[in-house]
């Protein structure tokens, strides 16, 4: 077993001390004779955070450098909380750093904790923007590539049909 990779997939849960691995995804790893794959994924697909962020229109390049207040720890009301919130609470965002203002108080860098859960991300996103299409599988494939490559000259020709359908 390689422990990077196994560190890569399954660590960096932070909560406010050290990184943790994710307990179910690690007895689904030893269960399944230590095969990498995308457990997180295959526990359900949260549809309530897509429809928040096409309620919101949230920008979601906004995610890769937000910091946010403490509220991120503390935040249980469900009639005004944020989406950082949700995704905090919800386990698609951790702890990166922890960040003392000047003034005083406490600010916080979130970041997406591992392999596993940047995939399922990336695969709730991906399969709401392809809704639409006959050859999903094709088009999330060249959606994927588009975002690791940072070139969405890729999905040029899908461009114009994605937005038109949908508008996150």
């Amino acid at each position: 077993m390689d422990l990077d990779k196994l560190k890569k997939w399954y660590n960096g849960y932070n909560f406010l001390k050290d990184d943790v691995y994710n307990p179910f995804d690690m007895l689904k790893f030893i269960r399944n004779d230590f095969r990498y794959f995308n457990y997180w994924f295959a526990t359900g697909t949260p549809t309530f955070l897509i429809k928040l962020i096409e309620q919101n229109h949230y920008f979601l390049p906004k995610l890769s450098n937000i910091i946010v207040e403490e509220q991120l720890l503390d935040s249980f009301g469900i009639d005004n909380i944020n989406l950082e919130v949700i995704l905090y609470q919800s386990g698609y965002l951790t702890i990166d750093k922890m960040i003392e203002k000047r003034r005083g108080g406490i600010e916080y860098k979130p970041k997406l904790p591992n392999k596993e859960v940047k995939m399922s991300f990336s695969d709730i996103l991906i399969d709401f923007l392809t809704t639409q299409y006959n050859d999903k599988i094709r088009l999330q494939d060249d959606i994927y590539d588009s975002l690791i490559d940072n070139d969405l000259k890729l999905t040029h020709g899908y461009n114009r049909q994605i937005h038109l359908h949908h508008r996150v």
